[in-house]
């Protein structure tokens, strides 16, 4: 399922149970990806909030689940926004309500796979010197 980063089509996305059948990454790892989706479940966590799947994408294409938390702390503490155009930005798709975060000059790292992830925002350029 190739898609552009910054245009997913709905016809190519499908629904976010070919979405939810993506291989999942292992718990432990820390991954850096272009953008990330954020797709509801459907399943109830044990907190009584439903569980989140976050995606990464890469290079336009949805590459693994990266976790499925029931609660997501967006971690700015890298980030540097030089330009307003090179901010965070959030697209919520239509029907699924699949939300599309991205940006240009952005990188999302996606931590550990807990109960609660932390998705960090960084700069292109500074998540260059993290890999």
């Amino acid at each position: 399922m190739k898609i552009k980063a910054r245009n997913i089509s709905i016809r190519e996305l499908k629904n976010r149970r070919e979405l939810l059948k993506l291989p999942e990454r292992k718990g432990n790892d820390v991954t850096f990806y272009s953008s990330i989706l954020i797709v509801p479940s459907g399943l109830k966590h044990d907190s009584g909030y439903m569980m989140i799947a976050i995606i990464g994408i890469i290079d336009g294409e949805p590459k693994e689940i990266c976790a499925y938390p029931d609660d997501i702390c967006w971690d700015f503490t890298n980030f540097h926004q030089k330009y307003e155009s090179t901010g965070m930005r959030t697209d919520c798709y239509y029907p699924t309500g699949i939300l599309h975060f991205w940006g240009n000059g952005i990188q999302f790292m996606v931590g550990s796979a807990f109960s609660s992830t932390t998705i960090s925002v960084l700069n292109r350029e500074y998540a260059k010197n993290q890999t």
